[in-house]
């Protein structure tokens, strides 16, 4: 009986399936959506807005054994090109363009947007800038800002990778720095008991998954490591499906 239920909940959550290239996910608290999940290279980017107003130096700092970033580093220039490639966006060089409104206007609002003050074609504009390794050398206390930027008559945007830089002692509402983690992949299924997984894969961690998908339940990293069986950043009805195949074997 008890498969019979799980076997109809499985039909009903077909209209549900959603697939994205970077989704948000929460990085310390439920619902704080501070983390992008690249689905393309399995790499998890933390929001700007954590690291606005510290110096690259704080950062880097706290990137050790006990520190805010224990488990991230530094991401490149080449890496940041790569994200934005992957939510749609090209590095035009500063050059303003209208093709790619939506996709900068997205990646900008869920990384942690700030205001920008320039002469030029807009005076004030809407833009998130984030400090890099690698690019074409620079002094030792200097760092490539890579730059995102949407204008406010909702057609202009405007992106660099090799414009501005910034001084890695100096900190600055408009100036963080881009951290990365590459997830490994380990999901076996073994969502239950929630947040104990037993090691055991059965009728409780289908049930969990569809409370997952249902939007019953929030997950969490560890959610994520156990119930992404694909690696696609999202656990969804292709999980379950596989979770259920597992079970039901």
């Amino acid at each position: 009986m008890r498969k019979l239920i799980v076997m109809a909940l499985v039909t009903l959550l077909f209209s549900r399936a959603v697939t994205s290239a970077v989704i948000d996910q929460d990085w310390q608290t439920s619902g704080d959506s501070k983390l992008l999940f690249d689905t393309a290279t399995n790499m998890r980017w933390l929001d700007l807005s954590v690291t606005a107003d510290m110096s690259h130096d704080t950062v880097v700092s706290n990137l050790g054994v006990g520190g805010l970033f224990e488990g991230w580093r530094l991401a490149t220039q080449n890496e940041v090109l790569e994200l934005w490639n992957h939510a749609g966006i090209t590095n035009t060089e500063r050059v303003w363009v209208t093709y790619q409104y939506s996709e900068v206007n997205d990646l900008v609002t869920r990384l942690g947007p700030t205001t920008m003050f320039e002469e030029g074609l807009f005076n004030i504009a809407t833009h998130t800038v984030g400090m890099v390794e690698g690019g074409l050398v620079l002094t030792p206390t200097e760092r490539w800002a890579m730059e995102l930027t949407y204008a406010p008559d909702g057609l202009n945007t405007r992106t660099s990778a090799s414009h501005y830089t910034w001084d890695v002692g100096i900190a600055s509402l408009h100036y963080s720095t881009y951290l990365v983690q590459t997830i490994p992949m380990v999901a076996n299924g073994d969502l239950a008991p929630w947040d104990s997984p037993n090691n055991q894969i059965d009728t409780a961690d289908v049930l969990i998954a569809i409370q997952l998908i249902l939007g019953l339940r929030i997950p969490g990293a560890l959610q994520y490591a156990h119930g992404d069986m694909n690696g696609d950043g999202l656990i969804d009805l292709v999980d379950l499906m596989q979770i259920q195949r597992i079970v039901f074997q």
